[in-house]
């Protein structure tokens, strides 16, 4: 009720609600209220073409108003605009029939998932800000992901003065180097306040009392040799480029085959090596965890992961064990994905459905009690958008997600980075926030930081958030301690060595001094055990410390 007044007072507005908080039924509600109040009578609806029937089905759900779907040949779809009370297409139709939809009068333009917009410079966002009506609105949980320009564009949509031109917007709210580079976002409290009288947002933490619990979870699972191997080998590649005074398209091109290819390779070595042998630590986890779930009595799963081979894994592992389960990703027509959807949410036999990232944007499935991230993807919105599939409004049981990921690989070190992405995105929708800049340093260096980021070891903190498996065999404390142990043995030896060598004897306070230096370089851990970190650029730095260690024994022992 509070999002359809305030987009009604506003006349043009932007809901920008987290996902699964009832956005659709904010807009088919204001469209009723202003039916009722303002008595208009042809609203255009533009989603994405997966989420068309979904509108309808909402509407006829919440609605006794008319609605059109517009499909067919070019001519049926031009006969099809005005002729109900909504009228539902998707934003690529919109490029192809902007002479029939122009032909009519709107009185209300609504938009979902309104980040379709964002792109200045795109035809889509220029042909849907063409369109006019006397009241619009933007649905999305995300128009602002990692540059202030996104907004920008989609608050042109509403009100194409509240920001001013573009060059005065970004002279207000950007900081540039004398290259013309982005240093920071400023004046965001100033931005916050320009934006309030026609954005308006929720999170789910202030929902959180009106939604069922939610537990989640995050599983570190020990890659295979196979995988880690990958993984090594990827970030070598990876290494090597970032370290380079100048880096070319080419090596940028090469930069992101490695960074993919390390990400499948959590998943599977096959998605990497087709022809290789197949390794997957995390298959044999998700085999376990799915015949948990099964035997706990009648549940419903989603099961996400960002790579359609992947998906035929787990379909050939749902397969052997006898899980019913349907499937959607990008090869889905529109149609597949509604018979799918209908089987997984109306037939109680149907267990799973498998889904991609993508063809899982804006679903309502609250049939679904278990969630399962198979892989992490690079934004941390769309780990949400995935959560929210789910435990939304609509949702009566509670909800577990569980997160799987690889430990030790580029998978874990992008969970430690999510929280990072999500700065600017606070600091300018969040209303309670005190943010009034962000730092964006830009170019080759800022690529070069953030890379250097996922390349380094997960903080001892990322770690502690999460619900973690222990590895097999031995912890990463039991590792490092003993790795304590063997560095003393070694010192030890040598310096046995040494003595028995008739080396001569210390001068007087040298090692009192040493002492001093190697305490300066040692920290204390919280139950005041002394440690020390030692990094290695690659396997070979090991092998050549071995070779000269070998060399000193013999030499010592000679």
């Amino acid at each position: 009720m509070e999002g359809i007044a305030f987009a009604a007072g506003a006349r043009r507005s932007i809901i920008a609600d987290d996902m699964g908080l009832g956005k659709t039924i904010q807009g088919i509600g204001l469209a009723e209220l202003l039916r009722q109040q303002a008595g208009i009578s042809k609203v255009l609806v533009i989603s994405p073409a997966s989420l068309k029937n979904q509108w309808n089905s909402e509407i006829e759900r919440f609605s006794s108003l008319t609605s059109c779907v517009v499909q067919g040949s070019p001519e049926e779809r031009s006969e099809l605009y005005g002729t109900a009370f909504f009228t539902i297409c998707n934003y690529e139709q919109v490029l192809r029939d902007v002479p029939f939809i122009e032909r009519k009068k709107w009185d209300l333009i609504i938009l979902d998932e309104g980040q379709r917009i964002k792109n200045l410079e795109s035809q889509t966002s220029k042909v849907v800000k063409s369109l006019k009506s006397d009241y619009a609105l933007v649905l999305s949980g995300t128009p602002l992901e990692n540059r202030l320009e996104d907004l920008f564009s989609v608050v042109n949509f509403v009100d194409s003065r509240l920001l001013g031109p573009a060059f005065q917007f970004f002279e207000e709210h950007q900081e540039c180097d004398n290259k013309g580079r982005l240093l920071a976002y400023k004046n965001l409290d100033q931005l916050r306040t320009k934006l309030k009288p026609v954005l308006l947002r929720r999170t789910r933490k202030q929902v959180l009392p009106q939604l069922p619990p939610l537990t989640v979870e995050t599983r570190l699972i020990p890659p295979s040799e196979a995988q880690q191997s990958m993984d090594v080998a990827n970030r070598r590649i990876m290494q090597s480029i970032i370290t380079k005074s100048h880096i070319s398209e080419m090596d940028l091109l090469r930069l992101r085959k490695a960074m993919t290819n390390s990400r499948m390779a959590a998943d599977c070595t096959s998605l990497v090596d087709p022809q290789g042998e197949e390794s997957s630590s995390k298959l044999t986890e998700l085999q376990s965890l799915l015949e948990q779930i099964c035997s706990q009595g009648e549940h419903k799963s989603l099961i996400f992961s960002e790579w359609i081979r992947m998906l035929d894994k787990i379909e050939e592992l749902l397969n052997i064990q006898e899980i019913t389960f349907v499937r959607i990703d990008g090869n889905s027509s529109a149609r597949q994905k509604e018979q799918a959807l209908q089987h997984f949410n109306n037939q109680s036999e149907i267990q799973v459905l498998l889904c991609s990232s993508t063809a899982g944007v804006g679903l309502n499935l609250q049939e679904a009690d278990t969630l399962i991230n198979v892989d992490i993807p690079w934004n941390p919105a769309t780990m949400e958008q995935r959560i929210a599939r789910a435990h939304r409004y609509g949702q009566t049981k509670p909800v577990q997600a569980i997160n799987l990921v690889t430990a030790g690989t580029i998978e874990e070190r992008l969970l430690a980075n999510f929280e990072k992405k999500q700065e600017l995105f606070s600091a300018v929708l969040d209303p309670e926030t005190d943010i009034c800049e962000v730092s964006m340093s830009g170019g080759m260096g800022d690529l070069r930081s953030k890379l250097q980021g996922l390349l380094a070891s997960p903080s001892k903190k990322s770690r502690h958030r999460e619900t973690v498996i222990a590895l097999p065999g031995a912890s990463v404390e039991a590792m490092s301690l003993s790795g304590g142990r063997l560095m003393s043995s070694a010192l030890n030896f040598l310096g046995d060595l040494l003595q028995t060598q008739g080396g001569s004897d210390v001068p007087e306070g040298l090692s009192r001094e040493i002492r001093r230096l190697l305490l300066n370089a040692f920290q204390r851990n919280e139950k005041g055990e002394l440690e020390i970190t030692l990094r290695f650029a690659d396997d070979e730095a090991v092998d050549r410390l071995a070779v000269s260690l070998a060399h000193m024994t013999s030499m010592l022992r000679g």
